[in-house]
């Protein structure tokens, strides 16, 4: 940001405290230097480039981010560098970087790692958040264990706190036989035993669809038979059923053809084909699915979501598909499956 011929440096020192998003309270001291800056940035043609300029990465990249590239690796990567097309490819470093993971995962490092830096907080100057030592890895895998007995939470806390680590270019405290070990009796502290969920079966789905899918169907209801038929019959997960859009849909005499344009395991989100064959019985997924996409009105090449919210006129007694850009949620899609489980008996 360019402001009276000054520039603020990226490197930005203390006092926001996580490396990710800046703690409530927290005031971030900045250091400004002055610099020359481009024509391109203040539009005087008389001002020089400057080489020795410090660019941060691009922010809409790194939003949330900014704090963990100024330490570390980070901390004069970008001073030096004095070639401008060199610099160009170094703003581009920290948003490469956080694509190494999917963004769902980088969101829950985020927030993970946040939560660690707040722990640490509670006791500075003693604790430090970045870098950390094993020793205060494995105090805070016993606060977890202690307070939450939870053992997913102690895995996200290992993962994020080493992943913090690594992208700053710093040691990694998890590495550690003290944290592994610690890792270890904390999980054996919270184990608990398992309750497994009774599966699917075909005798549910043929259940669901008698109660739900006959010649008089509703909307509502050829959504909620389509939801199950698709993902028992696809191997579909909850995010790769709601971001169904209509033109991932191709139905051929024989089978269903669905597109599905990332998934947990498509690392590099080049998406994938998905096959159902048509079957002669009332459960077909594929007849179903035709059905609803029918009664919903939806173009054929639209990219409109086909699982979304629904409308209902009282006027008319019908349901309609909301006009709206967001598929359904998490929350309401198992509000649906437990609610038409309910309906059958079953828990």
């Amino acid at each position: 940001m360019v402001c009276n011929s000054r520039t603020t440096s990226y490197r930005q020192q203390t006092h926001s405290f996580s490396p990710f998003v800046q703690l409530a309270g927290a005031h971030r001291n900045q250091v400004t230097s002055a610099t020359n800056v481009s024509k391109r940035d203040t539009g005087n043609q008389d001002a020089p480039l400057s080489s020795a300029a410090l660019r941060p990465p691009p922010q809409n990249e790194v939003d949330g981010f900014a704090d963990i590239f100024s330490v570390g690796r980070w901390s004069n990567l970008f001073s030096r560098i004095q070639d401008p097309k060199l610099q160009e490819l170094a703003e581009l470093l920290p948003s490469y970087c956080l694509k190494a993971r999917a963004e769902n995962t980088t969101k829950k490092y985020r927030y993970t790692f946040n939560r660690f830096s707040k722990w640490c907080k509670t006791f500075e100057p003693h604790v430090k958040n970045l870098p950390t030592t094993d020793v205060n890895v494995s105090l805070y895998l016993i606060y977890i264990a202690k307070t939450f007995k939870s053992a997913p939470k102690i895995e996200e806390a290992v993962h994020a706190i080493a992943w913090a680590h690594k992208l700053a270019g710093f040691s990694n405290p998890c590495d550690s036989t003290l944290v592994k070990f610690t890792k270890e009796g904390c999980l054996r502290d919270t184990s608990q035993p398992v309750t497994k969920k009774d599966p699917i079966t075909p005798e549910i789905l043929s259940s669901i669809v008698s109660l739900l899918g006959g010649k008089q169907a509703s909307l509502f209801d050829l959504r909620t038979c389509s939801i199950f038929l698709l993902g028992y019959a696809g191997f579909l997960r909850f995010s790769e059923i709601v971001n169904i859009q209509r033109s991932h849909v191709t139905f051929h005499e024989s089978h269903l053809k669905l597109f599905v344009p990332k998934s947990k395991t498509d690392v590099q989100n080049k998406g994938s084909c998905v096959y159902i064959s048509r079957t002669s019985s009332q459960n077909c997924p594929v007849n179903l699915l035709e059905r609803y996409l029918n009664l919903s009105g939806i173009e054929e090449n639209s990219d409109e979501y086909i699982f979304r919210q629904l409308s209902y006129s009282k006027k008319f007694n019908i349901y309609r598909l909301k006009k709206c850009k967001a598929p359904l949620s998490y929350t309401r899609v198992r509000e649906i499956v437990l609610s038409t489980l309910n309906t059958l008996g079953l828990d």
